[in-house]
């Protein structure tokens, strides 16, 4: 069914846009026509069927400067009969040869049914382009077995031919999918990454290669995948030996360099261990410091900075940050069930960790971010919006006391590796952060709770200093002003980029 909807939700906008582009009336009931039908959106990239945009209009041309498999859709307004074949031509210029590239279906026939009114071509990269051999392919819809189907519409770019140029190939950039994955501490356990190829890659200039070293004070190992896309290569790893749950491990990633690739913004893969404490499996303390019904809930801080008025000396400063549950698999031991309990649908069960919060903008899907740990403002030059790193999916984590309190305990930071992009040239840091603090309920009526930890911030790869700050949250606005940190020096002038 959900194909169905798809099929037809395409068939809604090709129609819709042809009448827009035809420079005639169209009668779906009598007339039909085959054509090219690749969109392009402002970034230059191709979309691939189905998905659309409404204001796109089929291109003629498109300039080609990447790894990426080429999808090249070809469209049939309606099948009066059960199977229509389209033959298409394809015609090499410039110092571009077949031997550059693979191209199917090799036959060049494409088969439409009635369910089926989208087939496609695909070009595949065997070489890299160079000013040596770029040159362009003109496609060209020549036959169709039921000729009453027209070829290409009736307007000035009848979409009935496609001309692909092949500049140069682009700075290939890889990449770590995201920066850290926790993994049990059981001999076999397994965990699954990835290596994404944005532009893609040439296979031949992979094969073979050492994409990663590892860095680690366990036992586990890493097997490549079956590449199924050239736009990211997976792994799986696995561990080799019993972890203690009293004790967390780290086994770190590194990305190895590659000639003609350029490394992206996460170079470092961190797996870890982490330690299993003994805590109640009724409580839900990470409940307490976001609020689901509320998008746009933050925690309320203080961090300790410079004083504007009084130089030489420091004051907290307000700060605000998005905090998020932590979402988790249903059999993960921390798991807490809080949507589809009262349901069969196991489609709707949904489950948060009922120890930790993450910080993450509520538009993090449109590349916002958030500011964990007043980063922003320890920072000067960073990207907000290309700074994965200000965007924490796992940011702090709650140890009720005697593992059973519900009222206070210890909280920590998750240690992790942030990436910080400077805003003008586009360079990635990797900031490593941790800390150790409580928490605490001051109000059990207003359901007010304070988190006092101080987080040490490794900013060695951007001026080579290592600072550890106070900060204080609270889980409602409007509270009073923290009282003076021990060490009422540990503040420090933001950092340029």
């Amino acid at each position: 069914m959900k194909g169905i909807k798809i099929l037809l939700l395409f068939l809604v906008f090709f129609l819709g846009c042809t009448e827009e582009e035809d420079s005639k009336l169209f009668n779906p009931e009598t007339d039909s026509f085959v054509r090219f039908f690749m969109l392009v959106n402002n970034n230059n990239e191709v979309l691939e069927y189905p998905e659309i945009i409404g204001d796109l209009q089929a291109v003629s041309s498109y300039e080609k400067t990447n790894f990426r498999v080429l999808k090249i859709p070809v469209a049939l307004s309606t099948v009066a009969s059960e199977n229509i074949t389209v033959d298409f031509t394809q015609q090499f210029s410039g110092n571009l040869s077949e031997n550059d590239l693979i191209i199917t279906p090799q036959n060049k026939q494409l088969t439409f049914t009635k369910t089926k009114l989208v087939d496609t071509i695909f070009v595949q990269h065997t070489s890299r382009i160079t000013n040596d051999n770029k040159g362009s392919i003109r496609f060209e819809i020549t036959n169709i077995s039921d000729k009453n189907v027209q070829i290409g519409i009736d307007n000035e770019n009848k979409n009935s031919t496609l001309k692909i140029d092949f500049s140069p190939t682009s700075e290939t950039i890889y990449t770590f999918e995201k920066n850290r994955i926790e993994i049990a501490g059981v001999k076999g356990s397994t965990v699954d990454f990835k290596i994404l190829f944005p532009n893609g890659f040439l296979a031949s200039e992979i094969a073979g290669k050492n994409l990663f070293k590892i860095s680690n004070v366990f036992d586990i190992t890493a097997v490549q995948n079956q590449i199924i896309s050239n736009r990211a290569i997976s792994f799986t790893a696995t561990l080799n030996e019993n972890l203690s749950d009293d004790t967390s491990f780290d086994a770190l990633l590194n990305l190895e360099t590659l000639d003609d690739y350029a490394k992206g913004a996460i170079t470092i893969f961190q797996i870890n261990k982490p330690f299993n404490a003994n805590r109640s499996n009724s409580l839900n303390i990470a409940g307490n410091f976001y609020n689901d019904n509320e998008a746009f809930y933050r925690l309320r801080g203080e961090y300790w900075r410079p004083d504007n008025e009084f130089p030489g000396q420091c004051e907290w400063f307000n700060t605000n940050v998005f905090s998020v549950p932590v979402i988790v698999m249903a059999n993960h031991p921390n798991a807490i069930q809080v949507k589809g309990a009262t349901t069969s649908e196991i489609d709707d069960d949904m489950y948060y960790h009922r120890y930790r919060i993450g910080m993450v903008s509520p538009n993090a899907a449109s590349g916002r971010t958030t500011n964990p740990f007043a980063l922003k403002s320890l920072l000067i030059g960073e990207s907000s919006d290309n700074s994965a790193g200000l965007n924490i999916i796992e940011a702090l984590e709650f140890f009720p006391d005697a593992g059973n309190s519900e009222t206070f305990g210890t909280v920590s930071v998750v240690s992790q590796n942030l990436i910080i992009v400077s805003r003008t040239d586009g360079k990635s840091y990797n900031v490593p952060i941790l800390g150790t603090g409580t928490y605490k309920v001051l109000d059990v009526a207003t359901n007010l709770w304070r988190i006092d930890i101080d987080v040490t911030l490794d900013f060695s790869e951007i001026n080579g200093t290592i600072k550890t700050l106070p900060y204080v949250y609270f889980s409602l606005p409007l509270q009073q002003e923290p009282e003076l940190p021990l060490n009422i020096d540990a503040c420090f002038e933001p950092i340029q980029i």
